[in-house]
């Protein structure tokens, strides 16, 4: 699978193992770095793309999975250090 056939699709997810083509690695790898993401603070993550569990299936949301290998801003500006927003 090809970015630009994914950009093509009409649904509103992707299995890892789609997204696991794009990246170019094992699905089981990118399924244990978004669990060990989700035990962490949003600040923390590695992985910052939307993404889901449902039971034991893993669905990430296509749109935002685009935009986050694109390298665009998925996640709000988080607040400084004092507290103020930015």
């Amino acid at each position: 699978m090809t970015l630009a056939y994914m950009e093509q699709l009409d649904r509103e997810h992707i299995s890892l193992n789609e997204a696991s083509d794009i990246l170019g690695c094992d699905p089981q790898k990118l399924r244990d770095q978004l669990d060990l993401d989700d035990e962490l603070p949003v600040d923390m993550r590695k992985i910052r793309f939307p993404h889901v569990k449902i039971g034991n299936r893993q669905r990430i949301m296509r749109i935002g999975f685009i935009r986050w290998v694109r390298g665009e801003t998925l996640t709000p500006d988080l607040p400084k250090e004092d507290g103020d927003a930015v």
